[in-house]
């Protein structure tokens, strides 16, 4: 792994952007979450907002993890 994050041409091909928190990523987390239960509905599951994209006020992908 350590060698993929030194590789100059991995890291142009995957480049890892920061941005400012967005507080809209709480709101995009429970409409997706919403959709995901009503999928499952009838499997027992827990969906949770994980990453950095849960937590306030820090820079962090913007990738919503769940």
């Amino acid at each position: 792994m350590n060698n993929i994050l030194r590789d100059e041409k991995f890291k142009k091909k995957f480049p890892i952007k920061l941005v400012k928190h967005n507080s809209d990523w709480i709101n995009w987390y429970e409409d997706e979450k919403k959709s995901l239960l009503a999928i499952l509905e009838k499997h027992k599951v827990s969906l949770y907002h994980i990453g950095s994209t849960a937590i306030p006020n820090i820079y962090s992908k913007d990738i919503i993890d769940i």
